[in-house]
């Protein structure tokens, strides 16, 4: 079932998670500026680099990547190919913003990042019914 694969919450929640705490803190920590002066997006940014190109691998191996890590959606595996290079399409351009500290790479993929987390959430939240 959607969700209830082995790996779903270890992929796509608790390594970004704790990857986000852990570079997010070491960033700030290490930046040596006093904690009102931080810039708590870098934990967003963070959690972003670890998750997407993990969900990005569905592009590769839409097959594997729902027997262990999402379920079955019911989804085509175009529609998971699509999503996956999508994904990292939204790495990719992140990655180029903060090499080249540029903003209009972040903004590309922050407008890229909005339908895709809107088609999440119709799926997981509507047709799925997901958390109950």
């Amino acid at each position: 079932p959607a969700g209830e694969a082995p790996l779903f919450w270890h992929v796509l929640v608790y390594y970004p998670c704790l990857f986000a705490l852990v570079a997010g803190g070491s960033s700030c920590y290490l930046s040596a500026l006093p904690v009102r002066s931080w810039d708590f997006r870098v934990f967003s940014e963070a959690y972003l680099l670890a998750c997407l190109p993990l969900a990005s691998l569905q592009c590769l191996a839409p097959k594997a990547y729902a027997r262990r890590v999402e379920g079955d959606l019911g989804y085509p595996q175009w529609v998971h190919r699509l999503a996956g290079l999508g994904e990292a399409g939204v790495v990719g351009l992140r990655v180029f913003a903060l090499v080249e500290r540029s903003e209009v790479p972040r903004a590309l993929a922050t407008v890229l990042t909005g339908p895709m987390l809107g088609g999440a959430a119709f799926t997981w939240l509507y047709v799925l019914q997901k958390p109950r």
